[in-house]
């Protein structure tokens, strides 16, 4: 397991799914309010152990990409693993001032990053920052309502 360095830093977790997309933008809001630097942290998966490396979809690509060109002074740095996500986040939270998780998206069978009550729980314990569940993909209410209580 490699050790995260202790630079506070907003995290978020990105398995690729809408909801966790919704994360990356959530994280990388409040990473440039807290003038902080944004580490994604994207748990891939590999068919097989064998496999090429993993990599990151197009579409989490192209997301980081539109976030650098609204906020080009904001550092990102990321982490792509064959790993569970809540083992990824867990690796990557060391000196967190915010993690930011996906909500559960019940409808989609490959959405592993979820806010379930043991991801929260278990990262709350490990984090010594705060721990945000972003609302899903499209609900505004709810997402200005995650950023007042990051705060």
């Amino acid at each position: 397991m490699r050790v995260a360095t202790q630079t506070p830093s907003v995290v978020v977790g990105v398995d690729g799914s809408d909801n966790s997309l919704a994360a990356v933008e959530l994280a990388a809001d409040e990473a440039v309010q807290r003038h902080l630097p944004l580490r994604i942290a994207y748990a891939a998966r590999t068919g097989h152990p064998h496999s090429s490396p993993p990599h990151v979809p197009r579409r989490v690509g192209e997301l980081l990409h539109r976030i650098q060109q609204l906020h080009p002074d904001l550092a990102i740095t990321q982490r792509v693993a064959p790993m569970p996500v809540d083992w990824l986040l867990r690796d990557e939270a060391g000196g967190a001032e915010v993690v930011v998780i996906g909500s559960p998206d019940h409808t989609s069978p490959g959405d592993d990053l979820h806010a379930g009550h043991s991801t929260t729980d278990a990262l709350s314990r490990t984090v010594a920052g705060k721990v945000v569940v972003a609302p899903p993909a499209g609900d505004q209410v709810m997402a200005d309502l995650a950023v007042r209580r990051a705060r």
